[in-house]
């Protein structure tokens, strides 16, 4: 979110990226189409709209996992 304010969308691109390979490498394999969209999203930098719906469906991802 902070990256989108900033139209920082490098940095966002690197974040999402990380959050495909990681999530899935944790089993959360849940995480890897959005985190694919928001970094080609944030690639683009074209869309904040869906920049933002990504990171909205993401925190929302992560407020359902349960350890």
């Amino acid at each position: 979110s902070n990256a989108i304010e900033k139209q920082d969308y490098e940095q966002l691109a690197r974040l999402a990226h990380w959050l495909k390979g990681a999530g899935g490498t944790v089993g959360f394999d849940v995480f890897t189409s959005p985190a694919r969209d928001l970094e080609v999203a944030a690639k683009s930098g074209a869309n904040s709209n869906a920049m933002n719906q990504r990171v909205a469906e993401l925190v929302q991802m992560k407020g359902n996992i349960v350890i």
